[in-house]
């Protein structure tokens, strides 16, 4: 698979070292590169609340996704193009980062329709 996973260590380790200001998001996201291109797959990003200096009373989501090239995305964007559902997206506080992490002894995916998704994308990916 694309990444390896990596996408789930790299943001449940920027929690349990002390990121706070974040939100870790599991999806299905749509793969546009070669290897992957079509193949729905679990993905994890971080999502993070921000603001414009002098317009502070206007918050943004940016979304940080530390398997790709790129710096932080506007979040409808960032969606646009993994065609990620927004409505399927399970969010996770740094806190129930812990909990999962500790409960499930993996760095994610966590819940059962991500894990079946990965064994269905590695068998497509493999074929």
């Amino acid at each position: 698979m694309s990444g390896n996973g990596k996408c789930f260590i790299n943001t449940t380790t920027a929690v349990l070292e002390g990121r706070t200001d974040c939100t870790v998001c599991h999806g299905i996201v749509t793969g546009t590169a070669e290897k992957v291109l079509g193949i729905k797959y679990p993905h994890a990003w971080l999502e993070v609340v921000t603001t414009i200096p002098g317009h502070e009373d206007a918050q943004f989501i940016m979304c940080e996704d530390s398997c790709h090239d790129m710096g932080p995305l506007p979040a409808a964007y960032y969606y646009q193009v993994g065609n990620i559902d927004p409505e399927s997206v399970i969010r996770y506080t740094p806190e129930q980062v812990k909990e999962m992490c500790i409960k499930h002894e993996t760095y994610g995916p966590w819940h059962e329709s991500l894990i079946e998704a990965a064994i269905k994308a590695e068998s497509m990916v493999e074929n």
